[in-house]
């Protein structure tokens, strides 16, 4: 999915780690590079079991835990920070989960735009609901949110919705 629309992202895999993707167990805050690395090892040679939207969730994840161990007072305060943003309060999570779907769109971030829309899903967003969000999005970001929408959004609900199956 990824690298049809940009070669730069992974070679297709995804990077984001989900309920029913969460094939990684444990803390990459506390991994060594060693172990980190030997998990994607593993993570590639399974890759063709993977739909591009479980890998890219995965692949992310990685990431953050190598960025973590690295810079771990910066990431420990960015993930409070974002964690604090998305719980529950006056807007439910659904609602925050939509309004960073669109961010993400608009600002053709694909990782976020993939995880966001794991995100609402698993928050009780039906696709309908997504596809209203995405349209809102399109009338500020125009074709370039709209093509977003139409591929990558629309690719990523039916994957996740197959997994739930």
């Amino acid at each position: 999915m990824i690298n049809q629309r940009k070669g730069d992202l992974s070679n297709g895999r995804s990077l984001f780690s989900c309920s029913p993707l969460n094939t990684f167990k444990g803390n990459m805050h506390t991994k060594p590079d060693d172990e980190i690395r030997l998990e994607l090892c593993k993570m590639e040679q399974n890759e063709e079991l993977m739909t591009s939207t479980e890998a890219a969730l995965h692949e992310y994840k990685m990431g953050l835990g190598m960025f973590t161990q690295k810079m771990p007072d910066i990431a420990t305060h960015y993930n409070a920070f974002t964690e604090a943003c998305f719980k529950e309060g006056k807007l439910s999570k659904k609602e925050k989960h939509l309004i960073a779907l669109g961010i993400a769109i608009n600002t053709q971030d694909e990782y976020c735009i993939i995880y966001h829309a794991k995100g609402c899903l698993d928050n009780g967003a039906s696709e309908d609901e997504i596809l209203e969000a995405v349209g809102v999005t399109a009338a500020f970001g125009g074709g370039a949110a709209m093509s977003q929408a139409v591929t990558l959004v629309q690719e990523c609900i039916q994957e996740l919705n197959q997994l739930k199956q």
